[in-house]
């Protein structure tokens, strides 16, 4: 079982704007703003790949390519970690 990470580690490591409304994960390791749909969660690995993965996405649907063209992309490219490949799997 994951234990809830430090809070100040957590508000250390992000840009978050100061809020009144901030919530709790039942979990613990996320942390939400009630405005702006900001979210802290600890840097474990399983985030960094979900960024990773969004980061992609948005780079390949800013340019004129169509959906296969990204998916065949995204199956086949060398620079797509395979932590990053099983999350659109």
């Amino acid at each position: 079982m994951r234990q809830p990470g430090n809070v100040s580690t957590i508000l250390a490591a992000t840009t978050m704007r100061p809020s009144r409304r901030l919530a709790f994960s039942p979990d613990g390791l996320t942390l939400a703003r009630g405005t702006g749909g900001q979210v802290a969660r600890p840097r474990t690995p399983e985030v960094a790949a979900e960024r990773e993965a969004v980061g992609f996405l948005d780079f390949l649907f800013a340019k004129p390519l169509r959906k296969s063209d990204v998916i065949d992309y995204l199956q086949n490219s060398r620079t797509v970690r395979p932590q990053v490949r099983q999350i659109w799997a």
